[in-house]
């Protein structure tokens, strides 16, 4: 990976974060391991700088552009829209995805919130049993099912399925 051929990256994106230039050489130069090629950009953008044939605009977070882009250096920048609160940002990094740590707080909540709800909804051991639920647990289970097979047909737990089949077969002898 030579000088010209970051150079040739650079001047495709006009105006860019370090992660943004990183990234676009690591899909070709991937196999040196990105470390190398982050290393790599950095040297060439501390020469480019010092030479004057690279600007930088912006300080937080860090945004660099070429010279013949510096009047109009906003238009190039690539925003994200947040998800959560759908303002649009500059990501410092590749992997940001929302705005602000409130945001991410908030993402976090939810998430949680209905992975909650959905374990809960499978798992809830006050849903009662329907006749068919019944029947469907004693012939999985006559013909040698596992528990955790019968649970996950039955939408149930493992242990709330074991529960129910003793429960049966007790109320069975006592008949």
């Amino acid at each position: 990976m030579t000088h010209g051929e970051i150079y040739e990256k650079a001047y495709k994106l006009k105006t860019f974060q370090l992660w943004e230039l990183v990234e676009e050489l690591t899909k070709e130069w991937g196999f040196l391991g990105k470390k190398f090629v982050k290393d790599r950009v950095k040297s060439w953008l501390a020469i480019q700088l010092r030479h004057g044939t690279l600007l930088k605009v912006s300080d937080e977070p860090p945004v660099f552009t070429l010279p013949e882009f510096a009047r109009s250096w906003k238009e190039y920048l690539r925003y994200r829209t947040c998800p959560v609160c759908g303002r649009k940002f500059l990501p410092s990094q590749h992997t940001q995805e929302l705005c602000s740590p409130s945001c991410r707080q908030s993402h976090y909540k939810n998430y949680h919130r209905e992975r909650r709800k959905k374990l809960h909804m499978r798992l809830d051991s006050k849903r009662r049993w329907t006749e068919e639920e019944v029947k469907i647990l004693l012939e999985l289970r006559e013909k040698g099912k596992s528990w955790e097979e019968i649970a996950r047909v039955l939408g149930r737990g493992k242990e709330g399925v074991k529960d129910k089949f003793k429960r049966l077969k007790k109320a069975e002898v006592r008949r």
